[in-house]
């Protein structure tokens, strides 16, 4: 990998480079997203030393988002839709010991956006906002994919447990996870799992 002054620089080169791979593009909506997202996790682990994940779940932030005022609420699923893509895109090995595969945060993620969506739908001067999580939710696998990617870059894939890549597969459809296993001589049974999403 090349050597990088500028963490703008390397985020961007990374994600254009998952987009080529993949061959999906994200709306520049998506991919400011998630540039900044990624600039936020290099430097500061704010997203996983918030006061809620040091007392919930990410399933119960979400769920408890419902019970808040519209502040918290927001805040809550913002937090919520932002873990579940960085946990299943980025950092999916973390997910091994959990007890719920990645499907189920790719639905929390989506839905988690889709919500902070309709929030911003009722206040025109925030039609950006909505706009922004409205292409959050459509392309949340797009996104989960490209951080797969950049995860496989980085090494943050353990490519030996094979039995958790074709979980992760059969879960998700992500595209990396069938290479891995085609490069391991087996072949992934596909379920047609991308038509939920």
């Amino acid at each position: 990998m090349k050597s990088y002054q500028n963490l703008d620089k390397l985020f961007y080169d990374l994600v254009e480079s998952a987009e080529i791979e993949i061959k999906k593009s994200l709306s520049e909506y998506s991919k400011l997203y998630i540039l900044n997202l990624l600039k936020k996790l290099a430097k500061t682990n704010d997203l996983f030393t918030n006061e809620f994940v040091k007392e919930m779940a990410i399933a119960e932030i979400f769920m408890e988002a419902f019970h808040r005022n519209l502040f918290e609420k927001i805040n809550m699923l913002k937090l919520a839709g932002d873990l579940s893509l960085i946990l299943s895109g980025l950092y999916p090995e973390s997910l091994n010991k959990k007890l719920v595969n990645i499907d189920c945060y790719i639905k929390m993620g989506r839905s988690s956006y889709k919500e902070l969506a309709n929030i911003y739908a009722n206040y025109s001067s925030k039609l950006d906002i909505m706009n922004l999580y409205v292409q959050l939710k459509r392309e949340f696998l797009n996104l989960v994919e490209i951080l797969t990617e950049i995860a496989d870059k980085l090494h943050f894939i353990n490519k030996d447990n094979t039995h958790n890549i074709h979980v992760r597969w059969q879960k998700s459809g992500i595209s990396k996870y069938k290479k891995i296993l085609e490069e391991n001589k087996i072949t992934p049974l596909y379920n047609n799992i991308k038509n939920q999403y």
